[in-house]
């Protein structure tokens, strides 16, 4: 069978009928993971959303979107000193909502007690089977206090999700963490590549020939247990391994921003909007506008335009339209600027002149 994953992202994929939203009830989070793509700071000083404020970003959101998928994401969620009430908040208007979490704060008691409030899933980030290589990218502790989290919601029936993250340090280890998703009962699992957190870490992005394995072992797996594999995170289509039909492999993954279909938006603790959760730009505030005010405002139509603008290195190429030159969040975040591709580019040594269209 196909994996169908039946997680926040995935539900984004599949029904276009439905507006997506992620929600940070809180900018404070337990972790300093070195992936992160928000600013350190940012974890002290944003506060939690108050339930009052809550109700009016809600509200706000309801009257322009008949229907809604929400994803409670932060920080770590789990940290708002009334997660129980927000929980029930949000869930009143979608009883499908997810949680997104590192799952350090899930005892057994925790877990129960979610699951009688309702909670059906929680989507985790998953790193590494080995304890060494996962703490380095999470913390000290936080493999044990994973699998202590998935063994606790497993046991109080709730189904966990999970996103397998791959960087420069773990991607070496792909095969044997699936085979571990696999054995702590996790079937449903979507693919991210590192895209970028911030300029001064470590260099996580996937280097060239481990990508190039990465990619031919994705699709070799899914075609011995018969599964497609997703990804959250765009793959520009110009650095795709030559000559190989990855049949396992669903590759037509783009930034949606703008485009409406797969298109969500990020909503922080203090109303403010984002066109996704990678994106700093802030679009405008639920607290003082509509959601049309804010669509129809200047920073959203700036943002579009740029992305729809094809890269100096993307002119020319005939699969800028289902690529968009990546990650542009990325490119932002790294200094660089919308109008420049994705970094890993750059990374994997890519050269303009090298692409033809797919």
């Amino acid at each position: 069978m196909l994996n169908k994953v039946s997680n926040f992202f995935n539900r984004l994929m599949g029904f276009s009928e439905t507006q997506s939203i992620v929600l940070e009830i809180t900018g404070h989070c337990n972790r300093r993971c070195l992936y992160c793509y928000r600013p350190s700071e940012s974890h002290e000083t944003i506060s939690a959303v108050s339930l009052d404020n809550l109700d009016k970003i809600i509200t706000k959101l309801t009257r322009k979107f008949p229907r809604i998928s929400f994803a409670i994401s932060g920080g770590e969620p789990l940290l708002h000193p009334q997660f129980d009430l927000v929980f029930q908040k949000i869930r009143y208007v979608d009883k499908k909502v997810v949680v997104l979490s590192n799952l350090s704060l899930i005892t057994l008691e925790r877990a129960k007690k979610l699951r009688k409030a309702g909670l059906e899933s929680i989507q985790m980030t998953f790193l590494s089977p080995d304890p060494e290589e996962h703490d380095f990218l999470r913390g000290k502790g936080d493999f044990l206090s994973t699998l202590n989290g998935v063994v606790n919601l497993r046991s109080a029936e709730i189904q966990v999700n999970a996103i397998l993250l791959l960087t420069s340090k773990n991607v070496s280890n792909l095969l044997p963490s699936l085979t571990m998703l696999n054995s702590l009962g996790i079937k449903d699992f979507m693919i991210n590549r590192y895209n970028a957190s911030f300029p001064g870490v470590e260099n996580l992005f996937i280097p060239p020939r481990a990508f190039e394995r990465m990619m031919y072992e994705l699709d070799e797996y899914g075609k011995e247990f018969k599964m497609s594999f997703s990804f959250g995170v765009p793959i520009p289509l110009c650095a795709l391994p030559p000559k190989q039909n990855f049949t396992s492999l669903e590759l037509k993954s783009f930034c949606p921003i703008g485009k409406g279909e797969r298109e969500y938006f990020t909503v922080g603790p203090d109303g403010s909007i984002r066109a996704c959760n990678h994106f700093p730009t802030i679009l405008g505030n639920l607290l003082t506008q509509s959601m049309d005010e804010i669509l129809e405002g200047e920073n959203f139509r700036t943002l579009c335009n740029e992305l729809d603008t094809p890269p100096a290195f993307c002119v020319g190429c005939g699969s800028w339209r289902d690529c968009r030159g990546g990650c542009r969040a990325a490119s932002f975040t790294w200094g660089k600027g919308v109008s420049s591709p994705d970094p890993w580019l750059e990374v994997l040594g890519v050269k303009p002149h090298s692409r033809k269209p797919r």
